[in-house]
Parts: structure tokens; C-alpha cells; sequence
């Protein structure tokens, strides 16, 4: 049984990584600036003359799109703007629109307004595809969202317009025959693509505002870590800790990993002597490497601050020097099991409203315990606080 389960986990992981998305997926591909609407608080992906926004959608499903041309404050009527929409880079769709000025805003744009919005379906074929939305002639730029139909925060009426997978196609007019063709073949009507312009400016609709959009979070990070550790052995004073952790995000929103840590901990005490014993002084130099695998829930905030929690199982490598003056230096080296909780807060350095950046710094607190047999001394149970820091890195 559990050699079908690694069979079957090996399967999944090797299958491309559209395969894993859920039909209804859209993910944003090219980098765009994300426009607000200050009321609402909808988001929508800025669209130039020269930088149009590209996804990769999985099908099967109908999409929900919603167009703003942005006008300038003071108008009322904007210039004629043409939408091009291609599916796996050929053209499917084009349309002519008469930007009229709407009651939104852009937060934090007073140098123009969004016009009213356009809305349309987008009709998907099962499996993966890749779509595209430029804007042409739009002199200040436009904004779209695009959700999944049955996640739309306000559907379209149901006589909304469809825009299918595939270009119209259509037949040409076959010729009449004339006194020169007589008795020549009749030519057969070959078939054209055709995209008829069509006013959409009459349809109005509210996009998804920027908390039903799912941020785009790591699936895979590196965290380097550096801080201090102070022991429960009132006879070992602190010391530096270094270390670091791999994680795996799971889930669909990734608030879930697991996480490999290895750290260095070393502590050194010098024992008084005790004379009721009959004991002489002696000298402790412990060095603990414990390795750790961890389950780590990240509470989904929106924001570049993002707290998260953690607990694990740690096996440890320990070594010890033991030292007398009577006596030869006692070295030794065993093997030891504890546990550790931990719980952190990162600060995404380079984030967006849609997607985590590549680089966080973070501040983590650590409680660990450690049973490690060793013979020469007493000093086998460590209980830790750390606290750590570092940066963590997607890779």
C-alpha cells in the first residue's frame, strides 16, 4: 500500500504544472499594474497600447470579463478604443468602443477616471489555453478583471455577449456568373475570418473587488536564519544560533507547508566545584545540530505582513566535551529526539496586491526541547527560546 502511494505521489508531481490547476483557473501571466476602484475597491489589470495582459486559463468554464477605458477627469464622451482578444496568439474577437464617463474612480489616480464599465463572457474549451487582451488607441490606458463566471461578485444578464474559443468564420459571396465565365467552374466560396465590430458600451457591470482575487503565493522558499538561543541550564549562558529551512507550500492558497530546518545551537559552562559531593570543578562544552520537520500554517492576509505559526518533530546530532583536571577530556557523540513550536512574522519586500515578491524579511520565536543521552554529565534535557532572523527566498 504505501509503495502505490509514493507511486501515486511521484504521478502527480511529475505532471506539467497546468495538469494540477482546477478548470476555472486564471492566472495572470504578464506583469501588470493593478488599478482600484476607490468605492468599491474592485482591481483591475492595467492594460497599454503596448502592454497588454496575457493568462493562462484552464477550461473547461465561461469567464466574466470587465473593461474600464480610462478618460481624462474632466470628460464626459472619450475617443473610440478598439479591444483585441486572442486565444493561443490568434486573433478571436475585435471591438470597436465608445468610452462614456462612469461614477468611479481609480484610487489614487486624479488625473483620470475609469469610463463605464464593458462587460462580456469568454467561452473556454477544456484544458489549458492562453489568452490575451490588448487595448488599441487607448491614450490613458484601460483596466480589466477577468474571473471565472460562477465567482463574478455581480453576474451579466443572461443575453450578455459571448465570445467563443474560435474565430467567426464565415462564407464569401460566390460570384455570379458573367459572359466571360460561362461554362468555367464555379468557384467554390472559400471561408474568411471575420470580426465584425461591435458597440459593448451599453453593457455595465462591477468587477471583483481585490479580496475575492487570490493572491499568488509561494509554492517553494528558502529561509536563512540567524539569531540567538538561551538555554534553561541556568549554568550555560546564550549563545549565536544559524541555521536554515526549506519549505513546500500546499493548498490552493498555500497557507499550508512543510518545512526541513537544520540549525547549530553550542553551549559551554563552567561547573563550580561542589564540595558537599565531593565534586571538582569542571568545564561543559555541548554542541546540538537538530533537524527539523515542521507543519507551518501562514494566515492569509492580504497585506506585505503575514504571520504564521508552526510545530514540528526534531531529531538531533549531539556532541560533548567534558573536562576535569584530574581526569582525561570525556568526548562524546549521540543522537537525540524532541519537538519545537514556532511562530514568526514575515514582511514581503517586493509584493503585489496579486502576487508575492521574490524576497521577505522575517523575525521568528522559537521553543524547543531536547532529550540527549548523554553519560559523562547531567546535562541531557535542553529546553530553548530562540530568536531568529533572516530573509526567505522563493526559488
Amino acid at each position: 500500500m504505501k509503495r502505490l502511494l509514493l507511486v501515486a505521489a511521484l504521478c502527480l508531481h511529475a505532471l506539467p504544472a497546468w495538469a494540477q490547476m482546477a478548470p476555472g483557473t486564471v492566472k495572470l501571466l504578464s506583469k501588470n499594474a493593478v488599478l482600484v476602484d476607490t468605492i468599491t475597491g474592485d482591481a483591475f489589470f492595467e492594460l497599454k497600447d503596448d502592454a497588454s495582459a496575457k493568462f493562462l486559463v484552464i477550461g473547461p468554464d465561461v469567464l466574466q470579463a470587465d473593461l474600464r477605458v480610462n478618460m481624462a477627469a474632466n470628460e464626459t464622451t472619450g475617443t473610440p478604443v478598439v479591444l483585441v482578444v486572442l486565444a493561443g496568439g490568434k486573433e478571436i474577437a475585435r471591438y470597436k468602443l465608445a468610452p462614456k464617463a462612469g461614477a468611479e474612480k481609480w484610487k489614487g489616480r486624479l488625473d483620470i477616471k475609469p469610463a463605464a464599465s464593458v462587460g462580456f463572457f469568454v467561452e473556454v474549451e477544456a484544458g489549458p489555453h492562453a489568452y490575451e487582451f490588448k487595448v488599441l488607441g487607448a491614450t490613458r490606458n484601460a483596466g480589466l478583471s477577468l474571473v471565472p463566471k460562477n465567482k463574478a461578485k455581480k453576474p451579466l444578464p443572461a443575453g450578455s455577449l459571448v465570445i467563443s474559443s474560435k474565430p467567426v468564420v464565415v462564407a464569401a459571396a460566390t460570384p455570379k456568373p458573367t459572359p466571360t465565365s460561362i461554362g468555367a467552374a464555379t468557384p467554390r466560396p472559400t471561408p474568411v475570418v471575420v470580426n465584425t465590430p461591435v458597440p459593448l458600451e451599453s453593457l455595465v457591470t462591477k468587477g471583483p473587488t481585490a479580496a475575492e482575487m487570490r493572491k499568488e503565493r509561494r509554492t517553494y522558499e528558502a529561509l536563512l536564519k540567524a539569531g540567538f538561543a538561551t538555554p534553561s541550564h541556568s549554568e550555560f549562558s546564550g549563545a549565536p544560533a544559524i541555521g536554515g529551512e526549506a519549505r513546500w507550500g500546499f493548498g490552493e492558497r498555500k497557507t499550508i507547508a512543510a518545512g526541513l530546518e537544520v540549525l547549530n545551537l553550542g553551549f559551554s559552562a563552567i561547573v563550580p566545584p561542589d564540595p558537599a559531593r565531593g565534586a571538582p570543578a569542571t568545564a561543559v562544552d555541548v554542541t546540538l545540530l537538530p533537524i527539523s520537520i515542521s507543519a507551518i500554517y501562514h494566515v492569509p492576509f492580504e497585506s506585505a505582513l503575514q504571520p504564521y505559526v508552526g510545530a514540528g518533530a526534531t531529531l538531533a546530532y549531539g556532541s560533548s566535551a567534558f573536562r576535569r583536571v584530574d581526569r582525561a577530556t570525556i568526548a562524546e557523540s549521540v543522537l537525540g529526539f524532541g519537538g519545537q513550536l514556532s511562530g514568526g512574522l514575515s514582511f514581503d519586500l517586493a509584493g503585489t496586491d496579486l502576487k508575492e515578491g521574490g524576497q521577505k524579511l522575517f523575525v521568528e520565536v522559537k521553543g524547543s526541547y531536547l532529550s540527549v543521552p548523554f553519560e559523562a554529565h547531567d546535562f541531557t534535557d535542553w529546553s530553548t527560546v530562540q530568536v531568529l532572523g533572516g530573509v526567505s527566498i522563493k526559488f
